[in-house]
């Protein structure tokens, strides 16, 4: 049975040897282009984050006003409030 990791380290070790040269230019490099897409990624984001904010509001805002006047003609069915029908001192006086 073959070991993957033997397999994995000859294959590494037949590869060619980078330039050590240029290496310090490509890390400095590619971390610079990691900056660049996380600020990228982070502004995307935050107007994201806006926009479903606003979205969410306008619809709210909206809604509620087609609703409220519906709404308020309706008579509350919870058991807590002052007049509602299911409140236990109705229920047990009989009004």
């Amino acid at each position: 049975m073959a070991n993957d990791v033997d397999d994995q380290l000859n294959r590494l070790a037949q590869r060619p040897i980078p330039d050590l040269a240029t290496l310090e230019a490509d890390v400095f490099a590619t971390i610079a282009e990691n900056a660049r897409n996380r600020t990228t990624g982070r502004a995307i984001g935050i107007w994201s984050v806006g926009v479903a904010l606003a979205t969410g509001v306008v619809g709210g805002a909206t809604l509620a006003g087609s609703i409220a006047p519906a709404h308020a003609a309706a008579q509350a069915a919870g058991p807590f409030g002052i007049d509602t029908p299911l409140a236990p001192s109705t229920l047990l006086l009989g009004r």
